[in-house]
C-alpha cells in the first residue's frame, strides 16, 4: 500500500534528502520502500538505497543486506555484509555471522577471499575466482570468475594468468578469443608455468588440426612419450 497522506509526505521529504547524500535518509527510503510505507513496494529500489546506505558504512544496513543474501542463499556475499555491520557492535550480525559459519564454512573461505581481492590482493582475486567458478560457497558465476581471474593476470598472477587463459580458450563466462587465451598463456609461461607451457601445446596442435586432418594412419600413436616439460608439469601437479 501507498499509505496515507501523511505517510506519502514523510516518504517524499526523505526521499528529497536520500538524494542529496543524508545517510539516514537512504536507509530510511529503502526501508520505506520494502514496505510500501507512502510510496508502492518496490523491492528493487530497496535494495538500491539500502545499498547506498551500507556502502557508507551503516551497520543496520550491512545487517540487512546481510540477511537478504543469505535468505536468497547467497552465503558468501551474506558473510562480507553481516562481517562489516559486526565489526562495529552490530549484535544480531553477530549472532547471524556466527550462525552462517556454523552452517557453511565454505562461504566464509569465500566471503574472505572477495574481501581480500576487492582490497587489491592478487592471490586472493584468483583464489575467489576459483570459488566462484566452481560455486563453492555460494551461486555459480563464470563471469564473475573471469573478471576477478583478469585483475590478477593484470598483477602478473601467473595461476590466474592461466585461469584466465582457459576461461578464455573454451568460452567460460567470456566469449572464446583463441588469441588471447594464447597471450595470457605466454605471459604464465614466460614466469616458468609448467601448466601455461603444456597449454600452449595443446593451443599450437590444436591449430594445426583444423586446417588440414592427418590421415589415421599418420595419426601419432597413442603410447608416444610427451615432452620433457609434459612431465615437469605433471611432477609439479598439473
Amino acid at each position: 500500500m501507498a499509505g496515507n497522506a501523511r505517510q506519502r509526505k514523510q516518504f517524499e521529504l526523505a526521499l528529497k534528502e536520500a538524494r542529496i547524500g543524508v545517510l539516514q535518509a537512504q536507509y530510511d527510503v529503502g526501508l520505506m520502500y520494502a514496505n510500501g510505507q507512502g510510496t508502492e513496494v518496490d523491492l528493487v529500489q530497496a535494495a538500491h538505497w539500502i545499498g547506498r546506505a551500507a556502502e557508507r558504512g551503516m551497520a543496520a544496513a550491512q545487517y540487512l543486506l546481510g540477511t537478504r543474501h543469505a535468505a536468497g542463499g547467497d552465503d558468501a556475499t551474506a558473510f562480507g555484509w553481516l562481517q562489516r555491520a559486526a565489526e562495529q557492535g552490530h549484535l544480531k550480525a553477530r549472532w547471524r555471522l556466527g550462525r552462517l559459519v556454523e552452517q557453511s564454512p565454505r562461504a566464509v573461505a569465500r566471503g574472505a577471499y572477495l574481501q581480500a581481492a576487492e582490497a587489491g590482493l592478487a592471490e586472493a582475486q584468483w583464489a575467489a575466482g576459483q570459488a566462484l567458478a566452481a560455486g563453492r560457497g555460494g551461486p555459480r558465476d563464470e563471469a564473475a570468475a573471469v573478471a576477478w581471474f583478469r585483475k590478477a593476470a593484470e598483477q602478473g598472477h601467473a595461476p590466474a594468468q592461466c585461469a584466465l587463459a582457459a576461461a578464455l580458450a573454451e568460452g567460460r563466462g567470456t566469449g572464446a578469443d583463441l588469441r588471447a587465451a594464447r597471450r595470457w598463456y605466454e605471459a604464465a609461461a614466460a614466469q616458468g608455468s609448467p601448466v601455461a607451457r603444456v597449454a600452449l601445446d595443446h593451443l599450437a596442435a590444436g591449430r594445426k588440426a583444423r586446417p588440414r586432418r592427418a590421415p589415421a594412419a599418420e595419426a601419432a600413436p597413442v603410447d608416444a612419450e610427451p615432452p620433457d616439460r609434459w612431465t615437469r608439469a605433471a611432477e609439479a601437479g598439473d
